[in-house]
């Protein structure tokens, strides 16, 4: 039996100047045998015409969390296969059959992208160097850092569905929270070493290489997501104790926090997956 296979997505206003684009990767997709499921967050209906592909709008508002899970909640009633894709990205032409293709046998997948910015030329892929090809990816790995962005990944939707269940509508790292939370339920998941999204960099959504954003509020994320996880593993609570730990120091201590910024990163990807504990750098 062929999987059904949807593109989920969540539309709001400021992706709306790259629609154009985000719809005509879908329409090239080289398989267009998929459903396009877009949630409308402050946008009109309509703002998919021209697609080549059966539609599913739904208009819906809440926190950036609650619109994801809502998001896959309604793409598992037309889908076997959900493959996530933020819509002001671009794709490779391949990437709906070699999602399909690439989660046999699998519950997850997360694969590689290619940053870019409109009048400049690419970065080069960002995950292939730290991450083996077409490896299995486990909760430890999801620990300190990443090979999973949701907008460069799919998952089955039962799985999907499990894990969204148990997001935080709060959070602000919902990939990494839903993804650590699949894992830690038994999910199967593999990273796939190919580049099938461009994602895109504007003023709205930086992918924060080195130390440009704010450590104080990275080191509290990475303590809210540990903290969210020690259910799962009581390990998790000393790293939700050390980032608060971290946090508070950043903020009481300025020459602490002025020494802590200079250390090489620990990590290319993902600003708060560099912040390492002190005693851990």
């Amino acid at each position: 039996m062929v999987e059904r296979v949807a593109v989920v997505t969540v539309l709001y206003p400021a992706a709306l100047p790259f629609v154009a684009e985000f719809l005509a990767d879908l329409n090239a997709q080289d398989d267009r045998s998929f459903t396009l499921v877009a949630l409308l967050d402050g946008v009109p209906a309509g703002s998919f015409a021209g697609a080549r592909m059966p539609v599913v709008e739904l208009a819906a508002s809440g926190t950036p969390a609650a619109l994801r899970t809502a998001a896959i909640n309604a793409a598992a009633a037309h889908a076997d296969i959900l493959i996530f894709a933020d819509a002001d990205d671009r794709f490779r032409a391949d990437r709906v059959r070699a999602c399909r293709h690439g989660m046999t046998g699998w519950d997850a997948l997360g694969h590689d992208f290619t940053p870019f910015t409109v009048g400049s030329p690419d970065q080069p892929p960002a995950l292939h160097r730290a991450w083996d090809a077409d490896r299995a990816i486990s909760a430890l790995d999801l620990r300190d850092g990443t090979c999973i962005g949701f907008g460069a990944s799919a998952c089955r939707a039962a799985p999907a569905q499990a894990a969204a269940a148990l997001v935080d509508p709060g959070t602000e790292v919902y990939d990494w929270d839903f993804y650590a939370l699949l894992l830690h339920q038994g999910g199967a998941v593999r990273f796939l070493d190919l580049p099938l999204t461009r994602y895109r960099q504007h003023a709205a959504n930086l992918i924060g290489w080195g130390r440009t954003r704010d450590l104080i509020r990275g080191a509290r994320i990475k303590a809210d997501h540990y903290r969210r996880l020690t259910a799962w593993d009581p390990g998790y609570a000393r790293l939700a104790g050390g980032f608060a730990r971290l946090a508070l120091r950043l903020a009481s201590e300025p020459d602490f926090h002025a020494s802590y910024a200079t250390r090489p990163p620990a990590t290319r990807v993902g600003w708060w997956y560099d912040l390492t504990l002190p005693e851990e750098s």
